[in-house]
């Protein structure tokens, strides 16, 4: 069966609500596999792409949905047994570390994932030109594989100012889809109904307005259902 693949950070997880993927997925009668991470960066997002193609969990002619996140956010991935390395990267605040397994040698690794730099990673920032360099490839690889790819972006300033220009024009030189008008900036223009738990945050309600009255018509219109 078709599916809907979702990449992005937490304004596409599914949680303690309905995202807009699953919404959207019932609304397309389409099933979703959702490899979103909350607090995750656009690095990890490349590293989970990665790993479901090589996973033959992508097929053709599923429709992939890559929300951009913030480009600075700071993503290390180590062995889950180097504890010296996960403490030093790792910080208290961030929700959580994913776990993975790497396919040569077996064994785990565990994602630091940071929103910002602090005290403790000050020093571990990162070469935000240079990631976006890599995102941008792997969304034209993506586009090669699965041609009903489709960019969005979770908030207007994901892409530091000046280079949101350049990341628009290779999007539109290789003919991938994308909706200039971030889903952050919808909500607060339409909806604006916003998650108590998670301030900042649509909340199913706006989930839902985005699914049907933005994605929907958008892969209707491109003839993708």
């Amino acid at each position: 069966m078709r599916k809907i693949i979702v990449l992005g950070c937490s304004f596409s997880t599914s949680g303690h609500m309905r995202s807009w993927g699953e919404i959207l997925s019932g609304m397309c009668n389409l099933e979703m596999f959702n490899l979103a991470q909350a607090g995750g960066s656009n690095s990890l997002q490349v590293k989970r792409y990665q790993r479901a193609v090589i996973d033959g969990e992508i097929d053709e002619d599923d429709i992939v949905i890559w929300q951009i996140t913030y480009a600075i956010r700071y993503n290390k991935r180590f062995k889950t047994s180097n504890k010296k390395d996960i403490d030093e990267n790792f910080r208290e605040d961030t929700p959580s570390k994913p776990i993975s397994i790497n396919i040569f040698d077996g064994e785990e690794r565990s994602d630091c994932m940071h929103l910002n730099p602090n005290s403790r990673t000050s020093d571990r920032r990162n070469d935000v030109a240079e990631n976006l360099q890599e995102l941008i490839f792997h969304i034209i690889v993506c586009k090669k594989q699965n041609p009903k790819t489709l960019v969005i972006f979770g908030w207007d300033d994901v892409i530091p100012e000046g280079w949101e220009t350049e990341f628009i024009k290779i999007l539109e030189n290789y003919n991938i889809d994308y909706i200039e008008e971030s889903i952050l900036s919808y909500v607060y223009r339409e909806p604006q109904s916003f998650d108590a738990e998670y301030p900042g945050h649509p909340d199913e309600y706006s989930n839902r307005h985005f699914a049907e009255k933005v994605l929907l018509p958008k892969l209707n219109s491109m003839d993708w259902l």
